[in-house]
């Protein structure tokens, strides 16, 4: 889940409810406890200003990353995002959750913005563990904003390539056969990069080969290694690209193509067989995830007192 920061207005955590104790840790209690259990010896008891429910909160900083160790049952990853004792930047930790979720486990999500809040515990639970739950689901891995990447691209991939949003891009894999022969590709399409990049990666042989392309470059080049028999022929496999443009109109031409010598005559693609070129792309595309990439993401932070 992303985190936000508030830049425009700051919000204080009060000073613990009265009847909340820090009491003692025990070995086997997680972080982020219920203060009314007692805190570890590393945590603080903290209650926002006007959010109900409290919570043990240790200590963070930009050295020092929020323990991990979470009450059974939650499945956001904590953060730090409370600034407490007059820091200029936060050093405890919280767990951060999206509003009316169940990411809470024991506790309960508390909006704190349109799309944050924050997990507190709102009563004094039984000093009994709770039952064991499965362990949560992995978190999914951040994406650039409500539109990714593989959103912008997946309509103009062929059929046999399939695509992963990554942080600056597209990972894309692809797999096919040509001329009986098995191909295996990837492409790492970085279009927010100034200038657009893409970089071709593939094996031939077990041996590996990649090339980079950047907006304005146009041109083939031989793929070492690769070709295709066609009949008594053999012809070498070639990359032909185009890239031009930038994200908002980002034109890409990419195709595997093979050539060969014909009565002395150099002879390409579909002048030798209807099975090549292999077009990969061949499209303008407007990448409207690098637009919600590049958008400052506010921050969340709370001072303590």
């Amino acid at each position: 889940m992303a985190l936000f920061i508030l830049t425009t207005a700051t919000v204080a955590l009060a000073a613990p409810t009265a009847g909340v104790s820090l009491g003692a840790s025990t070995s086997s209690q997680t972080h982020y406890g219920n203060p009314a259990n007692g805190c570890r010896s590393d945590e603080q008891a903290v209650q926002l200003q006007g959010v109900p429910g409290s919570f043990c909160a240790p200590s963070c900083s930009s050295s020092s990353p929020c323990p991990t160790d979470v009450p059974s049952g939650v499945s956001v990853e904590p953060q730090c995002v409370v600034e407490g004792g007059g820091a200029q930047s936060p050093n405890e930790c919280a767990l951060v959750c999206d509003p009316g979720s169940d990411q809470c486990g024991p506790m309960e999500c508390h909006k704190v913005s349109s799309t944050a809040g924050i997990c507190t515990y709102s009563g004094n639970p039984s000093p009994s563990p709770p039952s064991p739950s499965p362990p949560p689901p992995s978190p999914s891995p951040p994406g650039p904003g409500p539109s990714g990447f593989c959103d912008d691209l997946d309509d103009y991939l062929p059929s046999f390539c399939q695509c992963k949003d990554v942080d600056d891009g597209a990972h894309v894999l692809c797999a096919t056969t040509v001329l009986d022969q098995d191909l295996k590709f990837s492409l790492l399409v970085a279009p927010c990069a100034s200038p657009a990049t893409i970089k071709f990666e593939i094996q031939v042989d077990g041996c590996p080969w990649d090339y980079s392309i950047s907006a304005g470059d146009d041109g083939s080049v031989d793929i070492p290694g690769l070709s295709f028999g066609i009949g008594p022929l053999t012809a070498g496999a070639v990359l032909d690209y185009t890239l031009s443009g930038n994200a908002e109109a980002l034109e890409i031409k990419l195709g595997i193509d093979a050539c060969a010598q014909v009565f002395g005559v150099k002879e390409c693609g579909s002048d030798i067989t209807s099975e090549l070129p292999l077009n990969i792309l061949d499209e303008k595309i407007n990448f409207g995830a690098c637009a919600a990439l590049a958008r400052p993401r506010p921050h969340l932070a709370f001072l303590r007192v």
